[in-house]
């Protein structure tokens, strides 16, 4: 991909962020990569926020589980760090990457929005779900 000389970090990012889930195949990838450093570099913004939360879509849809979940995390204040994993999660799980849904869900310890995420990921997790760590999630919310 050819290097993209565009203003400050926030105008680079919010192009990355629109262009990279627009192009073919094989660069795509690469875009959406520099994209997430793009917007990682502005995390604390509202704008930070948005396109990180963007970007952890786009992420799961190309094929990326790690690199979403770890845009979902850098997102900096904590109630859209929860909203974007509440929609990650089950996102995840339709993609295939239950591993990473059930890690994702681990992390959202609001209880409503917590049942929520796993009412709406619950169809697409394999059998069985012995592996889930209930036990960590009731410890957190008890205190």
């Amino acid at each position: 991909m050819a290097s993209l000389k565009v203003g400050g970090k926030r105008e680079r990012s919010k192009v990355l962020t629109w262009l990279a889930p627009r192009l073919p195949q094989p660069m795509k990838g690469e875009a959406l990569r520099k994209a997430l450093a793009a917007a990682l570099a502005v995390r604390d913004s509202p704008e930070g926020t948005r396109m990180l939360a963007k970007l952890a879509h786009w992420l799961v849809e190309s094929g990326y589980p790690e690199e979403a979940l770890k845009s979902a995390l850098a997102i900096g204040t904590e109630d859209a760090k929860v909203d974007v994993l509440a929609k990650l999660a089950p996102q995840l799980a339709r993609s295939g990457f239950a591993e990473k849904a059930l890690e994702a869900s681990s992390l959202i310890e609001r209880g409503s929005v917590l049942a929520r995420s796993l009412m709406e990921m619950a169809p697409y997790l394999p059998e069985p779900l012995s592996t889930f760590p209930i036990e960590p999630l009731h410890k957190k919310q008890a205190n």
